[in-house]
């Protein structure tokens, strides 16, 4: 059922509703209007294939050339500059995110630099990458903050002892969590660190 005037002026323009069909006064006339219309349309004559022009380049080229004085499209120079700089940029971001995203699976795929193994009988059991220097560094760190450090060797494991004050500095605190090191019950340190197993 048609209600409104675009749905009769639609329907009538198509063909599909005679305006007889409707009630409304107001639909009738609108649908009687888009069906004139119709009738109209279907009655002009075909335009004859003289009066459809053919594509002109001559023409085209000057229309082209004249926009491009009136500065309504840049000069082809212009363009080709803009395109190339804009590749080059395209270019240097692509080769960016490659990169990184190369770094980023090279560095995932690598063994972690240091991970907590176990406590045994006291002794913190460290694995590294590279056991001397996570020693070393751990050495220097605990010792900028005041704490006296021994290493030592055992069973091919690289060793150091400390006391820590207590209570426990909050520095010294965040140097061991840093390095996944349990917070000794008694004060006294004892780490040995072995090398990661060979992926």
């Amino acid at each position: 059922m048609i209600d409104n005037d675009d749905d009769a002026w639609l329907e009538g323009l198509a063909g599909r509703l005679e305006p007889a069909q409707l009630e409304a006064a107001a639909l009738r006339q609108l649908a009687f209007e888009a069906a004139a219309l119709r009738e109209f349309i279907r009655h002009q004559p075909e335009p004859a294939a003289a009066e459809i022009p053919e594509s002109d380049a001559e023409r085209e080229h000057a229309l082209i050339a004249r926009a491009r004085r009136e500065g309504l499209l840049p000069p082809s120079a212009d363009r080709a500059r803009t395109h190339s700089r804009l590749r080059r940029v395209g270019l240097a971001a692509a080769a960016v995110l490659v990169l990184t995203v190369g770094v980023s699976i090279w560095r995932a795929s690598l063994p972690p630099q240091e991970a907590l193994r176990g406590v045994d009988g006291g002794i913190v059991l460290l694995e590294a990458r590279d056991p001397a220097a996570l020693r070393r560094q751990l050495t220097e760190e605990l010792r900028a903050e005041g704490v006296t450090v021994s290493g030592y060797v055992r069973l091919g494991r690289l060793g150091l002892d400390a006391d820590l004050p207590r209570p426990l500095p909050p520095k010294i605190a965040a140097i061991l969590e840093r390095h996944h090191i349990p917070i000794p019950a008694e004060g006294v340190l004892a780490v040995e660190i072995e090398a990661l197993p060979s992926p």
